[in-house]
């Protein structure tokens, strides 16, 4: 919980906000840690409720508190949703696009039932097992064993491969419609989250 103090002459805030500290105990006049049940009052001053009233925010707002008012025995605090710039908004909505490329790229795929990872590590080491030639055991990155042979390598690589190029590419198309939106209605209309290859959800404790 977090307090105000203001002054009973006239309402002023003087204090706050502030979660419950020695430092507002001893403002307070009080002893000890423990948090009173507001409002408590000590003749000149009224350690009050700190209230905010959240705004309901948008893609691309953000919260705009004003100073707060006496409200009955609380300190109310209203909160109202401001739009971000375009350029800001614009930067947040390719940090979101960039964020879920990233995830896209460090997951796994289910290849013939074996679950592979799709990193450019997990690429190269299948790639170094098709080198050495016929059957080869390899172990991915989450403890399983795997007989790989030089065709089922080709076709791991090439279903690693496909679903980079996938990823890359709903970037690409992300990026340039945010680029194109005019204004906030329009950016918030680009559903970011979806049209990314779907990767394979696992429990890897």
């Amino acid at each position: 919980m977090k307090y105000v103090v203001t002054q009973n002459s006239d309402s002023t805030k003087v204090y706050g906000p502030s979660s419950w500290t020695a430092r507002l105990a001893q403002f307070m006049g009080l002893t000890g840690n423990a948090a009173p049940t507001p409002p408590f009052d000590n003749g000149q001053s009224t350690l009050r409720e700190f209230v905010t009233d959240r705004a309901v925010l948008l893609d691309y707002q953000e919260a705009q508190a004003d100073a707060g008012a006496l409200d009955g025995d609380v300190w109310r605090v209203t909160e109202t949703a401001v739009d971000m710039p375009l350029d800001q908004a614009v930067n947040r909505a390719k940090a979101d696009v960039d964020q879920r490329q990233a995830a896209a790229l460090n997951g796994g795929i289910d290849v013939d039932g074996t679950v592979v990872d799709v990193t450019i590590d997990a690429r190269t080491q299948v790639a170094e097992v098709q080198s050495r030639g016929g059957e080869q055991k390899l172990v991915t990155r989450r403890g399983q064993a795997v007989i790989l042979t030089p065709e089922s390598c080709v076709s791991t690589i090439a279903a690693i491969d496909a679903h980079r190029s996938a990823a890359a590419e709903r970037s690409y198309d992300l990026y340039v419609a945010v680029d194109a939106a005019a204004d906030l209605d329009a950016l918030r209309a680009i559903d970011i989250a979806v049209g990314w290859p779907p990767t394979v959800e696992e429990n890897l404790t």
